[in-house]
């Protein structure tokens, strides 16, 4: 995908959401339950993890700081089920793909607490 590509992708996505009222509110009540998690840095703490596991020393706060991780990522895992709802029937094929990801297929079927 170039990059014209990917902005003509992305401004799709968002006529679509100025379009259509009602999926611009179930996106967004999706989206609620992690708008203060931030993806990219969970991943790469997360990733990180194995690499410096001998460096890691058992402290309060590195024990603190790994269960805010977990919470964050059980934030994600719990409101997969609801953005794939949100999207899937979207016109837009960026928005769609969302709830055509195997995870999101999974998560319906499955509750998870």
């Amino acid at each position: 995908m170039t990059s014209l590509d990917a902005i003509d992708a992305r401004l799709s996505a968002v006529s679509e959401l100025v379009q259509s009222e009602e999926t611009f509110h179930a996106v967004r009540d999706a989206l609620k339950g992690v708008q203060k998690v931030d993806l990219d840095k969970l991943i790469i703490q997360l990733a990180a993890l194995d690499q410096r596991r001998e460096a890691i020393e058992n402290t309060v706060k590195t024990a603190y700081d790994r269960m805010g991780q977990l919470l964050d990522l059980q934030k994600i895992i719990r409101n997969i089920p609801a953005i794939g709802r949100a999207t899937s029937d979207c016109a837009c094929i960026l928005l769609r793909v969302i709830g055509e990801v195997p995870a999101v297929r999974l998560c319906r079927s499955n509750t998870m607490y």
